[in-house]
């Protein structure tokens, strides 16, 4: 197996801070929720080449496109923010009514992909893409889209819910960023992460227990988007040293560096 230079320490801990001393009348947290450690866990396998032949991506909404180009009328009547259904709260609750968005008259073009809070809004065509190459990953309820008080010319935008979990990080094969609270842990950070495919399965998009805010795509999903030019997505190669070296100062460790 090669080394990197530098190789971190496997499970190298950094607890957080010490807490305050409480003040009389403050509530005694138990020892349980004190105990709450950070640390960078490196597999055995971890700098070894991934041989599986597919790849994984980090996907995320386009920011350099500027603010949002609608805004939600309606929020607050429709309620349909609420905790979904599926795992982890995924998916959308039951609510009446149809959600307003007024998009902005000045934005002309408008992406296919735009994310509000835990939910995306996607173009007609986005959605038709989406159910074609994994049907049973997404959700999508409509909406109501106007512009200058008059119905949006064109396709129709939809809220779209990611809803599929599933456990597939590859610990022994990966780098993550952890953070440990007694037997419980979450990944802070996924840094140079490979996936066991026999949990993948024929799957193009799911998101990771201890790590439910991201999205996976795989690279059929990744090239039929391309192929189709939808506009929006950002995507982070799982398997990417560039892309490890942009996560590691945000926990002050030296750049990766894997020999030839």
């Amino acid at each position: 197996m090669p080394i990197p230079d530098p190789l971190p320490k496997q499970h190298h801990e950094i607890p957080q801070k010490a807490a305050k001393p409480l003040q009389a009348g403050a509530k005694v947290m138990s020892d349980f929720a004190e105990k709450v450690v950070s640390y960078l866990h490196v597999g055995p396998k971890a700098y070894e080449p991934d041989k599986s032949g597919r790849k994984f991506y980090e996907v995320k909404p386009d920011g350099t496109l500027g603010r949002l180009p609608f805004e939600f009328l309606n929020e607050d009547e429709v309620d349909f923010y609420k905790i979904g259904p599926h795992f982890d709260g995924k998916g959308f609750p039951d609510y009446e009514g149809t959600p307003v968005l007024r998009f902005n008259p000045r934005r002309k073009r408008v992406s296919d992909l735009n994310k509000y809070g835990r939910l995306w809004i996607v173009s007609d065509r986005a959605k038709k893409l989406f159910e074609h190459v994994d049907p049973e990953a997404f959700e999508f309820r409509p909406v109501e889209a106007i512009r200058s008080g008059k119905p949006l010319e064109g396709d129709p935008y939809w809220l779209c819910a990611p809803i599929r979990v599933l456990d597939a990080v590859d610990e022994d094969g990966s780098e993550i960023w952890i953070s440990r609270q007694g037997e419980h842990y979450t990944y802070v950070t996924i840094h140079l992460t490979k996936l066991k495919l026999d949990v993948v399965g024929d799957a193009h998009e799911f998101s990771l227990i201890r790590y439910e805010s991201t999205v996976i795509f795989d690279d059929v999903m990744v090239s039929e988007i391309k192929r189709a030019g939808l506009t929006g997505f950002i995507y982070l190669d799982l398997q990417s040293v560039e892309r490890t070296n942009r996560l590691r100062p945000l926990h002050s460790l030296p750049p990766l560096v894997l020999p030839n």
